[in-house]
């Protein structure tokens, strides 16, 4: 009885190793790698004053493509995002134009 037992635990087959990314079969994740990365640098944009100029396009596009989500938490970092990619593109062209203004200003006294 005993090689018995031993042969039918060797026919077993391990049970399938899950890698750390995989969900349960029927769970669907919250965010998309995409939408989580939109999420991320709505946070980056509002924490730092960075300049994102030449990514002005493709991130106004992502933003509006966004607006029709039903998650909440995507929407209004969408939204957050939008407002601070324009505050900053607004903030820099009303300091720039004070310089200037202040430059001629100078020129003529």
């Amino acid at each position: 009885t005993s090689t018995s037992t031993s042969t039918s635990a060797s026919k077993t087959t391990p049970p399938k190793k899950r890698s750390i990314r995989s969900l349960p079969e029927g769970v669907k994740p919250l965010l998309t790698r995409s939408e989580l990365a939109l999420c991320l640098l709505a946070e980056v944009a509002y924490e730092h004053d960075l300049d994102f100029k030449p990514h002005l396009p493709l991130l106004l596009h992502v933003c509006m493509m966004v607006q029709d989500t039903e998650e909440m938490l995507l929407l209004s970092h969408a939204l957050q995002l939008t407002i601070n990619l324009l505050y900053g593109l607004s903030a820099r062209h009303l300091e720039l134009l004070s310089r200037l203004r202040e430059e001629e200003e100078e020129e003529e006294e």
